[in-house]
């Protein structure tokens, strides 16, 4: 057991010592701030104000507040910033060694593929939880610096009546929303891990992750295809947001979260199928 913490903490060190992986963080607080700046144009201000207060029946100036603006920063820089660095770090942890030779290295001693790979599949899960944890502080912060406290309202993708939850109970819902999120955003770089695992570059890795992942969202949105919805992989990555219903819908989160955390576990086991037949010897 120790042997083992000891090479998890190695393996946790090399990806720290890689400088891409602190792009995400970067990028994350660059983005929240060009956020909070745009904020304080009258005319933005006021146009995101129309679209929030928009139903008469929600049309209470408490209603635009941090946490609402908080919910919408983390909902779309989910999608801009963490499908991009999640790939990048998790099409990276493997193919980056085996370009560098310092995986036959490795294999040279007295430890098995399946360790190797579950060392670093570890550390890319707590790289992830750790980006969204992060996104959503900081989306969090910004949007109390912005707006204040106040009521959290969420609309839902298709419906015209949205969740209203006062600020206490609305950030109680925010705080179990980022888990959930972060289940989610793991079935990327559950796939960018897989392609890692494949005889490829790196940028090779993160590309093909990203072209599947931005592939499966366009369709999954577009109306033709709606028949297909249920089958499209981020339709599941998208009902995090279930958590602000006025009464959670337990099961069928519970359900979503077992779903996608399979496919998660079929494609790490295609990648160490990948991965334990290849020669890789020094």
């Amino acid at each position: 057991m120790r042997r083992w913490l000891i090479q998890l903490w190695w393996t946790q060190r090399t990806v720290l010592a890689r400088r891409r992986t602190y792009i995400g963080f970067g990028a994350i607080v660059l983005f929240d701030l060009v956020v909070l700046g745009m904020m304080q144009s009258e005319n933005l201000r006021d146009a995101a104000r129309h679209f929030y207060l928009r139903h008469p029946r929600f049309a209470s100036p408490e209603n635009f507040s941090g946490l609402t603006i908080a919910h919408f920063v983390l909902s779309q820089s989910v999608i801009l910033l963490g499908s991009l660095y999640l790939a990048l770090v998790a099409g990276d942890i493997v193919a980056k060694e085996v370009e560098d030779g310092t995986m036959g290295m490795t294999l040279c001693r007295p430890i098995s593929r399946a360790r190797i790979l579950c060392l670093r599949w570890i550390a890319c899960t707590t790289y992830t939880f750790a980006l969204v944890f992060f996104l959503a502080g900081m989306a969090l912060i910004c949007g109390l610096i912005d707006q204040g406290s106040g009521n959290l309202l969420v609309f839902f993708p298709g419906e015209k009546i949205p969740a209203l939850h006062a600020f206490e109970p609305g950030l109680a819902r925010y705080a179990l929303a980022v888990p959930f999120q972060a289940i989610s955003l793991l079935t990327i770089t559950a796939l960018g891990f897989m392609f890692s695992c494949c005889r490829m570059k790196p940028i090779a890795a993160t590309v093909a992750t990203l072209s599947i992942y931005l592939a499966d969202s366009f369709l999954h949105t577009a109306p033709f295809f709606r028949a297909l919805k249920p089958y499209f992989i981020t339709t599941h990555m998208d009902e995090w947001i279930q958590v602000y219903r006025p009464e959670i819908p337990w099961d069928f989160l519970l359900r979503n979260c077992a779903l996608l955390l399979s496919i998660d576990l079929a494609l790490l086991a295609l990648g160490w199928w990948v991965f334990r037949r290849r020669d890789l010897k020094p």
